[in-house]
């Protein structure tokens, strides 16, 4: 299994690391985008790729079909699609970090979500820096992972 970022073509270019957001609308959407795309990747030669989902199961599709480091999921939009997003990539061999968003990011949900799986909660309206630092450390959180079951593997073999 290879988890390292996707590679552009091109000897120079650098990694692209995605970043699915599940149920925003429009707006969100182009903001977190506006966002990201302009942020460091906390890698010198990383940047990130987002793709907007309005459903679950198109985000467990993206999910399927490529390496996906980080899910942001909308749970005023969806409340239970991040439960359905750990629930249903559990299983997967990497996993994407899931971080919940919401306008109520009370005490409940913040216990609730770390403790069913999920990588952070972000309350909203955004603070942007606190988006990409979590977004950042998610990123590094997932590719931890991956090296570990890489070492793990070859200690196997």
């Amino acid at each position: 299994m290879n988890c390292a970022p996707r590679a552009e073509a091109g000897p120079a270019s650098p990694h692209t690391a995605t970043v699915v957001l599940v149920g925003f609308l429009k707006p969100e959407q182009d903001f977190l985008r506006g966002l990201l795309e302009f942020a460091d990747c906390s890698a010198s030669d990383c940047r990130w790729a987002i793709q907007a989902n309005d459903t679950v199961d198109a985000a467990v599709t993206a999910v399927g079909l490529e390496r996906i480091s980080v899910a942001v999921c909308d749970h005023d939009r969806i409340s239970e699609g991040w439960k359905e997003l750990l629930g249903r990539t559990a299983d997967l061999s990497q996993p994407p970090c899931v971080i919940v968003t919401s306008r109520l990011a009370d005490e409940y949900l913040w216990a609730e979500a770390l403790n069913l799986g999920a990588y952070d909660v972000l309350a909203r309206p955004f603070d942007p820096a606190d988006v990409v630092r979590s977004v950042n450390l998610a990123r590094v959180h997932w590719q931890g992972r991956c090296s570990a079951r890489h070492r793990a593997a070859h200690a196997m073999a």
